[in-house]
């Protein structure tokens, strides 16, 4: 796991939400928006049988999981 626990990254670039105080302070701080940024929290993760992430917002956006699927097929 990343040491940012929910990075909503889907949130921001497949369901096109914006800061625009939608969200709380503190997710808008933590929040990783690009795809480069994203796959570096993983760096370190080499040969781990399971890596993630714990965005639990995801479920209220479920056009972000063809996202997940387009971006990381065998996740």
């Amino acid at each position: 796991m990343p040491s940012i626990k929910e990075v909503n990254y889907f949130i921001f670039c497949y369901a096109g939400l914006k800061f625009n105080g939608t969200l709380s302070t503190h997710r808008h701080r933590t929040a990783v928006t690009s795809f480069k940024r994203y796959g570096a929290l993983f760096k370190g993760a080499n040969e781990a049988k399971a890596i993630g992430e714990g965005s639990i917002n995801y479920i209220y956006f479920p056009e972000v999981f063809a996202g997940i699927k387009e971006l990381i097929p065998d996740a």
